[in-house]
């Protein structure tokens, strides 16, 4: 049985290059908005071997320090948002 992040390894580096290329080429509100809640459930996934360390990992192998800068400019201003609209999606089914 392979281990999933044998699997994700592989695919990681070249996603995320894709994504951050797209992000830099052609930023919309609603793109940063999702791609800020596609990080923060990757770093929220209790998978073993996945999670925090290793995105922080993917995003260091792209650029060193690259992560710091993504976090602090782009997710943490989209996560009022993000958390505001699962309270909703909570409280009003």
């Amino acid at each position: 049985m392979l281990d999933s992040r044998a699997v994700v390894d592989g695919f990681a580096k070249p996603l995320f290059i894709t994504l951050l290329t797209r992000m830099q080429s052609t930023k919309t509100s609603e793109y940063v908005y999702y791609f800020s809640r596609f990080i923060l459930y990757a770093l929220a996934i209790q998978v073993k071997g996945l999670g925090p360390d290793f995105l922080i990992k993917a995003f260091e192998g792209i650029q060193p320090g690259y992560d710091c800068s993504l976090f602090s400019h782009i997710v943490s201003q989209q996560s009022q948002k993000i958390v505001d609209a699962s309270f909703v999606k909570l409280c009003c089914p």
